[in-house]
Parts: C-alpha cells; structure tokens; sequence
C-alpha cells in the first residue's frame, strides 16, 4: 500500500511543472495544452510526488485520447477549503454506461473503436487511490465523441484540516480599557517595580 507524505508545497509551482513535463507528449501528436487558474494558487499540504503523479496520469489519458490537433485544459480553482483541479480533453469521450467503471483496476472502455489505444487501464485507478488518500474526491463527465472531463477536489490543509495551535496561552478578555488606561495602568507596574 502507498503512503503519502503531507507536506506544505506550492500547488502552482507543481501544476506548472507537470504540464510542462507533459508538453513533449502532446506536442508529437500536435495537441495543444491549456492551463488556467494554476497560477495564483495557494500552498497546499499534500504528498507533492504523488500529486504529481496524478496529474501525469490524468494528463497522459488526455492527450492520449485526444484528436490530433486537439487541446486538452488544466483548470484549478480554490473553492472554501479545497481546490478543485479539472483536466478537460475534446478527445473520443466515453460512453454513459462505462463512466460508472471509471477508476476500477484494469478497467477499459472496450469497443472497436476504443481497443486502438494502448494501456493496462491502470491509470485511473491509480488516481482515485491517490486521491482518496488525500481525503479528496475525483468526479468523472463524458459524452461519446465529445470529450472528458476529470476533476479532482483536494483539501487545501490536507486530510486532517488546518490545526495552527496557539504560540502561547490565550486569556480570556473580561474588560475593555481604553488607551489612556492601557498606558496608566503600564506606568503604575513600572512605578512599583522600580
């Protein structure tokens, strides 16, 4: 089984770096990558290689079911305490009846038209684990001939949420005092010290 590793880490920075390692393979079958939104992201705490691997996978699905001379989009957008991440494909799209299967070990569409790709049917799979470790969620929309679409939803502070522990103990604020009071009652504790 694989274990993550949380970490804090720039989502954007990644995202970028991923499409960028991605662009060789969509560029040999002139297919055109598109980002938008990856760019004033926040830091995120998660596994970054496993983050990582994800959006490859999710990427080289895309461009590998894409039409030559199509374009296949990364979008990422913070919403509340998560950011959902889509990568969209105008690619060959799926069928309704197989979207359900989508993310299950060895699962491919199978068809005539279909079968002419290569792969274990591994990838999705992969990503699902991945993301559910994270405490997140993949989403997946299809329609035959029209393309794919597969979003992520990954907490921002990790599984186990944002815990920032007080520096020191808090009191509790029982009165109010004015400036004027602030700076008296200071002078009257250096007056006694002294």
């Amino acid at each position: 089984m694989y274990e993550i590793i949380p970490e804090n880490f720039s989502l954007s920075n990644c995202l970028q770096k991923t499409t960028a390692i991605m662009q060789g393979q969509a560029s040999k079958n002139a297919i055109t990558l598109h980002t938008s939104g990856i760019d004033d992201l926040p830091d995120i705490v998660a596994d970054e290689r496993a983050l990582k691997q994800i959006m490859i996978n999710l990427l080289s699905n895309a461009i590998k079911f894409s039409n030559e001379q199509g374009m296949v989009s990364v979008e990422a957008q913070r919403k509340a305490r998560t950011i959902a991440i889509s990568v969209t494909d105008k690619g060959i799209g799926i069928s309704p009846e197989h979207l359900q299967n989508l993310g299950k070990p060895f699962f491919q569409a199978d068809s005539k038209y279909d079968r002419k790709y290569e792969g274990t049917g591994l990838g999705l799979s992969v990503v699902k684990g991945l993301v559910e470790l994270h405490g997140g969620t993949v989403n997946f929309a299809s329609e035959r001939g029209k393309g794919t679409k597969v979003t992520i939803v990954l907490p921002i502070f990790g599984k186990t949420g944002r815990r920032v522990p007080a520096e020191f103990n808090i009191e509790k604020v029982t009165s109010i005092q004015s400036r004027k009071e602030v700076v008296e009652d200071e002078l009257r504790i250096l007056r006694n010290t002294a």
